[in-house]
Order: structure tokens, then sequence, then C-alpha cells
């Protein structure tokens, strides 16, 4: 009897053990404004232990390791967005703040309203995007509202500085900017909007401006001093590109993408200086002249305080799942 009596106050102990070191998380699921697509790439963490985090991955998924107890602040961050949610969080528990079904729709709660310019493009919609994801049109960047305005030429905002500054995200859709070469105005106030903190996006023949105000960080292919003159990829689909950038590939979950050009006369990069990241690259594409290897087709830099990507191809209707994840994880990143 003596023996059992012990055995079982050792079974005790152990059980009891075990109960106490089971790990203490908070777990959740983050998708788009509208929820209806996984984002990945979000950083969460507990607001008073900033060093302890994780990033969402392909379906939106967080889990932060041994995260304090009692009532928290649960933060969610990537580029102009931030959202804060009051959590509570129980010791040796798996604490799930959000579920698949009922994920957190990241943008919708911010601490501040995120507001996003688009300048109209004649081959080129990020709009639809921003529709697809449910950011919402807005009147006006006063009104209380995270959301964007569509601007008809890029002379309506970027020769308004004070409108301008209003807004965290410039999008430049594709389309002719060739007087921007030589638009001193245009291109004072967009390096000053990037250099006080703004972020730009910029697609294909949109280069004309991002190679006119930043000179130094991508070699586009052709003359710098002629417009439109990196104009020369043909139309291909499938074009197989690798994804440099490490957090991107874990928040697509993938490593690789197919991109479509479905219009000729793309622009193309040479090369890239060494302050900036090649975030995609594609294996092998073809100019009206020449076939080119290892070319950079999404590229990102900072300046300032702000920071500018660039794409070489579009974001309207023929783009592949690869593409729409991808831009909307770009999306989320300025």
């Amino acid at each position: 009897m003596k023996k059992l009596a012990v055995a079982g106050m050792v079974v005790l102990m152990l059980v009891s053990c075990k109960k106490e070191s089971k790990e203490t998380t908070a777990v959740g699921y983050v998708y788009s404004y509208n929820g209806q697509y996984p984002l990945g790439g979000i950083k969460a963490y507990i607001n008073n232990q900033s060093s302890n985090y994780d990033y969402t991955d392909s379906k939106g998924f967080f889990q932060i390791e041994n995260p304090p107890t009692g009532n928290q602040i649960l933060v969610l961050e990537s580029g102009s967005f931030k959202t804060e949610i009051n959590v509570e969080i129980k010791k040796n528990e798996e604490n799930v703040v959000s579920s698949k079904d009922n994920p957190i729709k990241f943008g919708r709660e911010t601490t501040s309203p995120v507001k996003m310019a688009v300048v109209y493009g004649n081959y080129d919609e990020i709009q639809a995007l921003l529709d697809s994801i449910g950011f919402p049109e807005i009147s006006s960047p006063d009104v209380d509202s995270t959301g964007y305005i569509l601007y008809n030429y890029y002379t309506d905002i970027l020769y308004n500085p004070s409108e301008l500054a209003k807004f965290d995200i410039l999008f430049l859709n594709c389309s002719d900017y060739w007087d921007f070469r030589t638009d001193s105005t245009a291109i004072t106030n967009l390096r000053n909007y990037t250099q006080n903190g703004g972020s730009l996006y910029a697609s294909d023949w949109a280069y004309d401006a991002v190679e006119a105000t930043f000179p130094d960080y991508i070699d586009f292919y052709g003359e710098d001093s002629i417009a439109g003159s990196a104009q020369q990829g043909m139309s291909e689909s499938n074009v197989k590109s690798d994804i440099l950038n490490q957090r991107i590939q874990e928040a697509l979950g993938k490593n690789e993408i197919l991109v479509n050009f479905n219009l000729g006369a793309w622009v193309v990069i040479d090369d890239v200086s060494n302050q900036a990241e090649v975030w995609v690259r594609a294996d092998s594409i073809h100019t009206y002249m020449e076939t080119l290897l290892n070319k950079p087709l999404m590229v990102r830099f900072d300046y300032g305080n702000g920071q500018v990507i660039y794409t070489s191809f579009h974001n309207e209707a023929q783009v592949t799942q690869d593409m729409i994840e991808i831009l909307i994880t770009v999306i989320y990143s300025l």
C-alpha cells in the first residue's frame, strides 16, 4: 500500500508539473480591411513587450510566445497602418484573440486614419485593388476616416504640397509621365513629401517620375536622359520570378511567383544601387532587342523618413493570383 501511495503521489506531481509548464501564447488571424484576404507580414506584439513579436504568415496567422498576462494591448502594425486592441491574456493558456472565421480586419480600426492619394492612370488601376480590399473612397483628406482620393493628373496633388502632406501614401498609376522629367515643382514637392515620411508606390510608365525625382537609386534600361527610353519590355505571360525579401517570402508562403506583362513596352530595370532592395527579380525577360537575365521587377528604397516602392508590372485586370497577393502585401507595407 505504501508503494502504491508513493507512486500515486509521483503521478500527481508529474501531472501538476506538466500543467504548470503549459506555455502561454496569444494567437489570432489578421485579414484585409473587408475581411476577404489573409494578410501576411503584419507585426503583432503586446504593447509593453515590443521586442517579443511575431509576423503573420500567408494565412494571416500569428502566435506570440509567452506574452505578459492580464489586461494588455495587442498591437498590429505594418507601414502606415497601426491597430491597438484590448485583450486579456491568461497564464498557461492559448489565448485566442481572433479566429479564422472572425479575423481582425486590419486597417478598419487604426490609431489614426490612413489617407491615400491615387493619381489616375491610363494603363493601370491601383484603386481597383484598393476597392477589392475594402478601402473606401473618401471625399477629403480632412475626414476622420481611412480611405483614398482619386486625382485626375499628378499636378492636381503634387502642385499642392499642403494637401499632399495630409496623405500617408501616394500611388502613381502607370501613365504618361514624360512631362514630369522637366517639372521642377512636381519633382521638388514629391522629394519633400517622401523626405518627410510619405510613402510612394509607382508602377510601370510612372518610372519617369521616380527616375526624375530619385535618380540615384534605380538604373532603368536605356538612356536616362530620354523620356520613355526604358519602355522596352515585350508582352509575355507567366514570367517566373524570385522573391528575394524574406518577410515577403514568409507573407506569401513561397519564394517564387508568376508575373504577367499583358502589354508590351513595359519598363525594364537594368540594375539598382546599394541603397535599394530588390524584392522581386525575373529569371529572364525579353526586350524588343534582346533577352535579359536576372532583372529586377520590384524595388524598394528609403528616402529620408519615407520610402519608395516601384514595380515594372501592372496591378490591373490581367494580374496573376501571385501578383494580387504580393501587391496587397505591398499596400499594407507602405
